[in-house]
C-alpha cells in the first residue's frame, strides 16, 4: 500500500485473484489488530534515533470515504460533521539537526461514535477526544528512550494544560505547542502565520 500509495486491494492485486484472497485473509485474520499495526510502525524507529536530538511531531488527520445517508459503513462524522471517516493521530520521529525523517513513532486509529451532549468544559480529561495528545506522548517514551534529547511539537489543539504538566512529570526536555488561549507561564515565542504562540514547558531538573 505504501509502495503502490493505494489501497483498494483488487489494484494492489494486480488482476491475480490469489493475491487479492490473501490480502482480505490477511486482513481478517484476528491476530491482524489495529494496535498491533500500530505498534509496528515504530519498530525501526527505535534505533534510528538513537543519539539524537529528536523533533517528535504529532498532529491529527481526517480520512474521508464516501457514504449515502442510508450506507454510513460504520464509519464516523469527521471535520464539521459533513463528511464521514477515520481519524488518524500520529506522531513522527524528525532529527532536529538534518530535517530528516527518523520514521513513525505512535498513535492511534478511531472512528467518533456520534456526538456527545456533556460540554467539552464539563467531561474528564479521559472522556476527551484531546487525550490522545497526552496518550500519544506516554506511548513514544519507550520508543524515543535512546535518543539524546527529545522536543514534542504539536498545533494549538494539542493546548491542553494537564498536557505539559505530564511532559514535566515524564521529565521530557520540551513540549512545544501552539498556544490556544492566554495564559501566564513559560516562554512565548511567535508562530509564523499568527494565530497563537508557541510555548515551551521545560521539565525541571
Amino acid at each position: 500500500m505504501v509502495a503502490r500509495q493505494d489501497i483498494c486491494l483488487r489494484r494492489l492485486g494486480e488482476g491475480r485473484r490469489a493475491r487479492e484472497v490473501g490480502f482480505h485473509r490477511l486482513l481478517s485474520n484476528d491476530k491482524v489488530t489495529i494496535e498491533r499495526l500500530i505498534e509496528g510502525w515504530s519498530e525501526q524507529t527505535v534505533s534510528a534515533v538513537a543519539g539524537r536530538h529528536v523533533l517528535a511531531i504529532q498532529d491529527t488527520s481526517e480520512i474521508t470515504f464516501a457514504t449515502t445517508p442510508g450506507r454510513r459503513r460504520g464509519l464516523g462524522e469527521i471535520g464539521k460533521g459533513r463528511g464521514r471517516g477515520v481519524l488518524v493521530h500520529a506522531m513522527v520521529a524528525v532529527d532536529a539537526a538534518s530535517g530528516g525523517c527518523l520514521g513513525l513513532v505512535a498513535g492511534s486509529v478511531y472512528i467518533r461514535k456520534g456526538r456527545i451532549k456533556t460540554p467539552h468544559a464539563k467531561r474528564a480529561l479521559e472522556d476527551k477526544e484531546s487525550r490522545r495528545w497526552i496518550d500519544t506522548a506516554v506511548q513514544a517514551k519507550s520508543v524515543l528512550a535512546e535518543a539524546a534529547t527529545v522536543t514534542i511539537v504539536a498545533d494549538r489543539e494539542s493546548d491542553v494544560y494537564a498536557e505539559l504538566g505530564d511532559a514535566a512529570r515524564r521529565q521530557c526536555p520540551s513540549a512545544d505547542a501552539r498556544d490556544a488561549r492566554s495564559r501566564r507561564g513559560g516562554r512565548r515565542h511567535p508562530v509564523e502565520g499568527g494565530g497563537g504562540a508557541a510555548v515551551r514547558g521545560n521539565a525541571p531538573p
